[in-house]
Formats: structure tokens, sequence, C-alpha cells
């Protein structure tokens, strides 16, 4: 579920969207969800408290409210309502935001996974403490040496121009973010980035294999 949210939060905020359109969608989306949350948890809800509470208002505080909730979730059920309810309202989102020409940001997943098999790998193995450091760094150089020059090809000309006129007084950590997002919010850098990681991180794990790790 965590993962559902990320990705459709990471395709909102790469998309050429408005700050007004990104926000509207995330409004729905919050309406969205309490609209599946409630009904559930009042279904699960043990009647009893419930009434109590309805006819004694003076009650109803945080403490009560959260014992509530805690009883409705306790055995699981209702949250595993609310789990496909919550999967099928991002779906429809996710269909939204395809019917608007919003791109899908891929390959995140299959990347943490290729990167997570490699430093299990490394833990696992019988490397030396330094040996295995100096495996990351070299890990890390050939990452970098990947992702700078896509970035580079991708940038607004004239923000980039505009700030290396003036570098001392231009860049800021606020200028340098927007030059990166607006450098991959179209998802093209990102999806390059991501083969040229890819095939930087089969290379590491050839080398691994040939070192006997």
């Amino acid at each position: 579920m965590d993962d559902l949210v990320h990705d459709l939060v990471i395709r909102i905020e790469f998309s050429k969207l408005s700050e007004k359109e990104k926000e509207a969608i995330y409004q729905e989306i919050a309406t969205s969800l309490r609209s599946v949350v409630w009904p559930v948890v009042i279904k699960y809800a043990p009647k009893d408290s419930l009434q109590d509470l309805a006819q004694h208002p003076s009650k109803v505080t945080v403490e009560t409210f959260t014992s509530v909730i805690e009883q409705s979730i306790q055995d699981g059920q209702a949250l595993l309502e609310i789990e496909t309810l919550m999967k099928s309202m991002i779906n429809k989102f996710n269909d939204i935001l395809t019917q608007e020409g919003v791109p899908v940001i891929e390959g995140r997943e299959d990347m943490e996974e290729k990167l997570k098999a490699i430093v299990t790998r490394i833990e696992q193995s019988k490397l030396s403490g330094s040996d295995k450091a100096e495996l990351y760094a070299t890990i890390s150089e050939g990452l970098q040496a990947t992702v700078w020059p896509v970035l580079l090809k991708y940038m607004p000309k004239e923000e980039l121009e505009f700030l290396s006129a003036d570098p001392k007084s231009r860049v800021t950590v606020e200028s340098y973010a927007k030059l990166i997002e607006d450098t991959i919010k179209d998802g093209e850098a990102l999806k390059e980035i991501d083969g040229l990681m890819k095939s930087v991180l089969n290379e590491v794990d050839t080398a691994l294999t040939e070192e006997g790790v």
C-alpha cells in the first residue's frame, strides 16, 4: 500500500500539472480517503460504544475517540477492507492521470530490488570492512557518473545559463532544487537514468560474481 501511494505521489509531482492542479488532486485524494476509511471504521466499531458516545457527547474526547478506532481495527478485518478499497481508489486516480496524459514513472521498484540485492550480497560476503567500504564507494561513483551527464543533458538551458552567469548570488538551495525538479518533471530524464543505472548495477553484479562474492 505504501508503494502504491508513493508511486501515485511521484507521478503527480513529476507531471506537468500546475501547482493548483496538483493541490486539487491531493485534496480530492484526501476527500476520497476519508470517504473510504470512515464508513468501514464505523461499520466495525462496537455498537454500544458508538451509542454511548452519541447519547453522551460530553464523553467524546481524544481518548474515547481513539479507543473506538482501536476497537474497530483490532481484529484486522477493518484494515483488510480499507486496504482493498484504498487500492481501488488509487487505481481510479491512476486511471484519471492516464486520461490526462500524465506519464507513469516506471522502474523504481525494480531498481530498488536490484540495489537491495547487491547490498545484501556484499554484506553477507566474507569481504573485510575496508573492502566493503571501497566497493560501496566505487558503486556510488559509478552511479554519480551515470546520473549527472543525463541531468545536464535535460536541464533547461536558460535556467542553467542564468545560474552559471552569477553562481555566488544565484545558486541557492531553492534555485538548485528547482533546476533539478524542472529537469526531471516530464519523466524523460528519469527513464534514461533508470536504463543506465540498471546497466551499472548489472555490471556490479557480474563483477561480484567474478570475484566469488
